[in-house]
């Protein structure tokens, strides 16, 4: 998924274009700082305008209202998200059995696209509170653990009474452990690394079980191994 802060691409476009497209990006950028260390609620679009290097009358015709600029910023990320759960388990990937070809390479992407969309996401589960996105990050828990369930039951080794608290737990574990993660000032490709390692291993490792998982997880690391890292 291309970043909302990336630059639109055309063959033909006027310099009134480009300047046009060079203020929205000041100002997604602007509004991305001011959310991340004010939240939703306490962002001004006054100052969002002043990092821009705009005015404030002239953001307002590129993003009609706070809600809108926040929108620009995590809306396609939340759809995306969204889709992920909703489809996980029509599209068979409640199973190692999947990871063939192409599928494997789709899996390996995920920890790729957390780090690259990890601002956005830290304002779609963190600072949206206020906006129309509040309530997202329990959403997701519960999505993530609808499908922790699904796979308690598809492995059937737990008693059945706690197949539910243990999703629950695990899914909420799962969040709070991923943003301890990202919220941490590190290199991105050292954030690469423990996000891949943590997302593997507290979802491959964690709740899928047996000797298709470990093949699965030994697929994973292996494909991922650097040899820069070794030498």
């Amino acid at each position: 998924m291309a970043s909302c802060l990336s630059p639109q691409q055309g063959p033909e476009r006027s310099a009134v274009q480009y300047k046009k497209d060079d203020v929205r990006m000041r100002i997604l950028r602007a509004a991305q700082e001011e959310f991340m260390e004010h939240g939703f609620s306490g962002a001004s679009m006054r100052r969002i305008a002043r990092l821009a290097g705009t005015s404030t009358s002239n953001l307002y015709t590129y993003f009609p209202s706070k809600e809108a600029l926040f929108e620009a910023l995590v809306g396609e990320l939340y759809a995306s998200l969204l889709d992920l759960f909703h489809h996980h388990h029509d599209e068979g990937w409640h199973s190692p059995a999947w990871a063939v070809g192409g599928e494997l390479e789709t899996f390996r992407s995920f920890f790729d696209f957390i780090v690259e969309q990890r601002i956005p996401l830290i304002l779609l589960c963190k600072k949206s509170g206020g906006s129309p996105f509040a309530g997202t990050l329990p959403l997701f828990v519960r999505a993530m653990a609808d499908n922790i369930l699904h796979h308690f039951k598809e492995d059937n080794t737990l008693p059945g009474h706690l197949h539910e608290p243990l999703a629950r737990a695990l899914a909420r574990a799962f969040w709070e452990g991923l943003f301890t993660l990202l919220e941490t000032h590190r290199t991105e490709e050292d954030l690469e690394e423990l996000v891949f390692t943590y997302v593997v291993r507290s979802t491959v490792g964690g709740w899928f079980r047996g000797d298709r998982a470990l093949s699965f997880l030994s697929q994973l690391e292996e494909s991922h191994t650097d040899p820069r890292r070794n030498t």
